[in-house]
């Protein structure tokens, strides 16, 4: 729902680059008419902990606003958000890095939302640093933090998939036999023995959306892709060579990350497509649009996070690890809502997950 009384994007966008600019007076007013209730009555009632960790009221708003439609969804994030506020605390009040780390590494909440592959790694590691300013800055302690950064987002991810599978796509996936399958899962990023070399999770949603709108696998889905934008495109004055190059640099990741309106851009392109080749009125799939766009977007942000995983040193099976982390909180979000899915088979794992 657009609300036109919200400050500007660019207004939005100043405030957080400078955060030592106070914002007027009618900025304010705007930004707390738009506030949740939930947000407004805590932002006003005294914090029983003691102390306001800012981080984790901007998830909490994140979670109290419509990013999950079910109760269930909302209150296990939120219980979450109650549970990290409650760990940041304790970890405030602990004096030197031994202390500070070993009260981390022992936490049941990292245990259960971090990566698993680094528990032991973690726990290691406190038992040896020194108890300096240094070890605040462990090499091998901020690894661990970092991959259980990543595998929380992940998770969360996991679960907005799963909330809008279960309350507006439920009877569709029952309906095309998709109830096991994790959607989103192929474009994880996997590594490949022979090549030596992951897979290029943008370049993979690529060719899922040039499927789905008619390539029939013969020659490059980009190629595909360009003309097929080109040709959609209102002016019709855009080469298809300079559409294709545009994807390609998205798969290679250069000149920045593309604007969603660009991915939706070509959503909109791939829609009408499809459309014209199924003979329906394309202005009716608004929506498709939107979610392939939105599947570009995912993968985008997959590859700059394998970029990432492997900047911070980690491994190939540590990457995998963290990235594993998605399908199993699908799995565990789906338990949760009351659409449990069937165990896993591991002869067939391998190839579900369709995106």
């Amino acid at each position: 729902m657009e609300r036109r009384y919200l400050p500007v994007a660019k207004t939005i966008a100043k405030m957080t680059a400078e955060p030592s600019v106070r914002p007027g007076r009618s900025v304010i007013t705007r930004l707390f008419r738009a506030m949740p209730v939930e947000v407004a009555e805590r932002a006003l009632r005294i914090r029983p902990e003691g102390f306001i960790w800012p981080t984790g009221e901007q998830w909490r708003a994140l979670f109290i606003s419509s990013f999950f439609a079910h109760p269930a969804a909302k209150n296990f994030w939120l219980q979450f958000v109650d549970s990290a506020t409650a760990l940041n605390g304790e970890m405030q009040r602990k004096n030197g890095a031994v202390s500070l780390w070993y009260q981390y590494a022992a936490s049941p909440l990292v245990s259960r939302f971090g990566c698993p592959a680094f528990r032991i790694a973690c726990t290691a590691q406190t038992e040896i640093i020194a108890d300096n300013e240094e070890s605040f800055d462990d090499p091998i302690l901020m690894k661990c933090h970092s991959a259980d950064v990543i595998s929380v987002l992940l998770r969360i991810v996991a679960w907005h998939i799963a909330d809008i599978v279960v309350t507006d796509f439920w009877d569709m996936v029952k309906q095309d036999a998709q109830t096991d399958l994790v959607p989103l899962e192929s474009l994880l990023p996997k590594f490949d023995e022979n090549t030596n070399a992951w897979s290029n999770p943008t370049l993979s949603a690529l060719e899922h959306l040039a499927s789905w709108c008619g390539w029939q696998r013969k020659g490059m889905a980009i190629t595909y892709l360009g003309k097929l934008w080109a040709r959609h495109t209102v002016s019709g004055s855009t080469e298809a060579t300079s559409r294709m190059r545009v994807l390609r640099n998205w798969t290679q990741r250069k000149k920045g990350r593309p604007k969603f309106s660009s991915l939706l851009d070509l959503a909109n392109a791939a829609v009408s497509e499809r459309c014209m080749t199924d003979g329906v009125d394309p202005n009716h799939h608004d929506r498709d649009a939107k979610t392939q766009a939105a599947i570009l977007r995912w993968a985008e942000t997959l590859a700059l996070l394998l970029a990432y995983l492997e900047f911070q040193g980690l491994s190939v099976r540590e990457i995998s690890e963290v990235m594993s982390t998605y399908s199993d909180e699908y799995r565990t979000a789906r338990r949760i809502l009351g659409k449990p899915m069937n165990p896993v088979d591991e002869g067939r794992a391998a190839s579900s997950g369709s995106a």
